[in-house]
């Protein structure tokens, strides 16, 4: 007999003001669900996690939850007292799930060890955005859950971490639901993806499989909607032509077809309404300066009190490249970019920087802007900007990062997160720098958004400097990377996977063999900068699916081999030629 679903939502309805989150949105989750919640900023996603947990009411539908049910919440913001210590916190989530105090203790290691949470009695205030982030995951296990929420787990953690993350979801036995922007990390981990979207009929398009999957799916999807959309505007055509001949309603007959036909004139006005595409418009300009050397580092050495975060570290930074700088948190990664802008300078060793450079700089962290409100962050005191030498109004700057005209007058400190870092990339994307720096841009942004920011820069014609805990971003776009390990190693990498296996799985960069994908930092600095030709969607779908197909074909090769030795096949001709066949296949 099957068992009952862990949740059951029917014609679930919310709506916030006049802003219409769901409409009649329905979704099962059963038993070992891994469940990824993708969608557009502002389209409910959180909301929805949230009033599965219980924090938040519904206006109208059925939530239902399986009986005794464990539910853990875990939300976008790691917020906790600065004196409390993690296992303070921990033993009191695990209150939720025993009375025992052995039980809570038990509960409260495993889940801390889980996340690799360290100095157990050390209060929280001392500790990183990153170390908070996996505290707060850790917290949401100590209470044993059945169903796990996650609103953006990647969000602040480095790779290591999100790896850590992967590996405990992928061999989890409860089931679990994510919000995330990590197309690596809906790859690797999901087997369904929900997608919340005005743009559905029924706000939410349901897939199995992982990330690769619902992106076919939803293409097919896409394409058989807008054959239909194309055949209700034929019909309408043909009704709208009938009707301006000024038949009159003399007959039931006629009546009724001209409340047809304005019944279906009001259905392709409400598909165009959702279809509407709502999409920021990103393009960066580059200088045209023709100067070859950007920057050089010539033996630059940095360190923080006791930590060497650079040694002698030499590096050209060239026009037309693109480099990813990689490490795990605390590496030096912020140094790095900081070093190059200028903010920071060297212990020893030179940067020399081309005359008049233009760095363009998009910090991970931005201080809060006291007193300013959008229009006055984007255009200053005055109605317009200037973008590839034309004036634009404001307003309509602001509407092509999808700002409403009255949100100019709104405090910038009020904006979310999402709308924080368009409005930084909109402010940014008005210079034209030869070196284009972007330190974690990706955080808060939706899949949609995420997308075109990485199409934007991939026309980028001067030199790009990347750092980011996106995987897909990083790897699509830059030509090489640059390895940091904290103690003032570092190494040019031709291929962000060797670098993933060699460090973030424990292999330091000095032990790691030579091969043609990495060369160490040389005098020159010179490695293989140049910006890779982008995959089309089929030839990517191909790639992803290598790495497996290949594993598959050397087991067979070898379980064929290991036949070649049976005695049996060896001593009949015939068996032993139909095996050598099918090893040369």
């Amino acid at each position: 007999m099957a068992s009952l679903p862990l949740v059951t939502i029917k014609e679930l309805q919310k709506q916030y003001g006049k802003k219409k989150l769901f409409r009649n949105l329905n979704l099962v989750v059963g038993d070992r669900a891994k469940i990824g919640i993708v969608g557009p900023n502002g389209a409910g996603k959180s909301s929805l996690l949230k009033i599965i947990a219980g924090l938040e009411d519904t206006d109208s539908g059925e939530v239902k939850l399986r009986k005794g049910l464990q539910v853990s919440y875990v939300s976008q913001a790691a917020t906790f007292l600065e004196s409390a210590t993690p296992l303070e916190l921990a033993l009191e989530a695990a209150r939720e799930a025993s009375s025992s105090e052995s039980d809570q203790l038990r509960l409260a290691h495993q889940a801390l060890g889980e996340l690799n949470i360290e100095e157990l009695e050390s209060p929280c205030g001392s500790r990183s955005g990153g170390q908070l982030k996996r505290l707060q995951i850790a917290l949401g296990l100590c209470s044993a859950p059945d169903l796990l929420l996650l609103d953006e787990p990647t969000n602040h953690l480095d790779i290591g971490s999100i790896l850590m993350l992967e590996k405990l979801l992928e061999r989890s036995s409860f089931s679990w639901i994510a919000i995330s922007h990590d197309r690596t990390f809906l790859n690797r981990t999901v087997s369904s993806i929900a997608e919340i979207n005005p743009r559905y009929a029924e706000n939410i398009f349901l897939c199995e499989g992982n990330y690769s999957e619902y992106l076919r799916r939803k293409d097919d999807y896409l394409a058989s909607e807008a054959k239909q959309r194309s055949s209700l505007e034929s019909k309408v055509r043909i009704e709208e032509a009938w009707l301006k001949q000024g038949a009159k309603a003399r007959s039931t007959k006629a009546k009724g077809r001209i409340d047809s036909a304005n019944e279906l004139i009001g259905s392709l006005g409400e598909v165009r309404s959702r279809q509407r595409e709502r999409k920021v418009n990103l393009q960066f300009s580059a200088s045209e300066r023709k100067t070859k050397e950007l920057a050089v580092f010539h033996k630059v050495s940095k360190s923080y009190e006791e930590k060497n975060i650079f040694n002698e570290l030499s590096l050209k930074i060239t026009g037309g490249k693109s480099l990813g700088i990689l490490g795990l948190n605390g590496t030096g990664k912020s140094t790095f970019v900081n070093l190059l802008s200028g903010e920071l300078k060297p212990d020893s060793g030179t940067i020399k920087r081309a005359t008049e450079v233009n760095i363009a700089h998009f910090k991970q962290f931005e201080e809060d802007i006291e007193n300013e409100t959008l229009k006055s962050y984007l255009a200053g005191e005055t109605d317009s900007v200037v973008f590839q030498g034309k004036v634009v109004h404001v307003s309509s700057w602001a509407n092509r990062f999808q700002f409403a005209y009255d949100q100019l007058e709104q405090p910038f400190n009020s904006l979310s997160g999402g709308e924080k870092s368009r409005a930084r990339i909109a402010r940014l994307m008005l210079e034209t720098p030869d070196i284009l720096i972007l330190d974690e841009p990706t955080n808060d942004l939706d899949i949609d958004t995420l997308e075109i920011l990485e199409d934007s820069l991939a026309e980028f014609r001067g030199a790009l400097i990347l750092v980011s805990h996106d995987r897909t971003l990083i790897n699509n776009l830059c030509g090489s990377f640059l390895g940091l390990d904290g103690s003032g190693d570092a190494k040019i990498y031709a291929d962000y996977k060797q670098w993933e296996k060699e460090v973030v799985k424990g292999k330091k960069p000095k032990e790691a063999k030579s091969s043609r994908q990495t060369t160490p930092v040389n005098k020159s600095g010179q490695g293989s900068e140049t910006k890779p030709k982008r995959l089309g969607y089929l030839e990517q779908r191909e790639y992803d699916g290598m790495e497996k197909k290949i594993s598959e074909l050397e087991s067979l090769i070898e379980s064929l081999e290991s036949a070649l030795g049976d005695p049996e096949v060896q001593s009949d001709s015939k068996k032993l030629e139909a095996r050598c066949l099918d090893v040369a296949k």
